[in-house]
């Protein structure tokens, strides 16, 4: 009856601690772009296409994207 009762204590340990780990998680912000092509590749000063942002990016922007890519400030990227 003990190992019952504690078996069943342990499953719902588990159960909260899942439970609030899901709940708790790091929430994920997903970020658009509206983007433009540019160029025509072999023409200019690079020999393929790429896009472009359409509008300019603030300081405030820069900091968070910043601050979501190297949150530890290891400045790994060498930013």
């Amino acid at each position: 009856m003990m190992e019952t009762q504690l078996m069943r204590a342990t499953r719902v340990t588990l159960f909260t601690i899942a439970t609030l780990a899901m709940f708790l998680s790091a929430t994920t912000y997903a970020v658009t772009v509206d983007t433009v092509p540019v160029g025509d590749p072999g023409s200019g000063g690079v020999d393929y296409q790429f896009e472009m942002g359409t509008t300019e990016v603030t300081n405030t922007q820069w900091v968070d994207f910043l601050n979501t890519v190297d949150p530890t400030a290891s400045n790994s990227l060498a930013l």
